[in-house]
């Protein structure tokens, strides 16, 4: 049986509103998983709303790893160069936006969650130790934090985003991944 269905138009400003929709929907996933991590990762129910329900288990096994290992950051994520790859309505009025952006996390660490603070010298100076100028006594207490077992810290990666929903103001995140293809971060 073939199903005909009628055009549609969108309004001449549909990608800019998709773009800024995605961008805001990114930014708040970003800004809950660090706040969920920070804490261990033990209760990660604020995620809930901000992913599909195809996509809950993910998050739920990813902030099981911190609290399975004992684990917790400090730090933000950000996201850069958010581009839209597909942005469009669906015939049953829902909608679907992939895009694809820089997400940075070098500025996040993740430690024991029993760890101390880091020094000041070290969130001073990092990510930036290559640029370090500081004392030879800075640089040993930097040194001292880095070699702490269980440490690491994050990265930048492109990473590509799926987002679905029924208004572009309540999108939910549908799947992402880290894109191994060519994009510049």
């Amino acid at each position: 049986m073939t199903r005909y269905v009628t055009a549609r138009s969108l309004p001449p400003d549909f990608l800019d509103t998709a773009a800024q929709a995605a961008l805001a929907a990114t930014t708040k996933y970003l800004e809950v998983s660090d706040q969920i991590t920070a804490s261990g990762g033990g209760n990660p129910r604020a995620m809930r709303t901000l992913v599909s329900d195809t996509w809950w288990p993910e998050e739920e096994a990813a902030f099981a790893y911190y609290s399975d290992h004992g684990l917790r950051t400090l730090g933000e994520t950000t996201v850069s160069d958010l581009v839209v790859q597909t942005a469009y309505e669906r015939v049953d009025g829902e909608y679907e936006i992939g895009v694809i952006g820089c997400v940075d996390s070098t500025g996040v660490f993740v430690l024991p969650e029993d760890a101390a603070e880091p020094p000041d010298e070290v969130m001073r100076w990092h990510p930036h130790y290559e640029d370090f100028e500081g004392t030879a006594e800075e640089s040993a207490i930097i040194e001292e934090f880095l070699s702490l077992e269980g440490l690491s810290w994050g990265s930048r990666h492109a990473v590509v985003f799926w987002f679905e929903g029924p208004r572009l103001s309540d999108l939910a995140l549908d799947s992402s991944q880290q894109w191994w293809g060519v994009y510049s971060c």
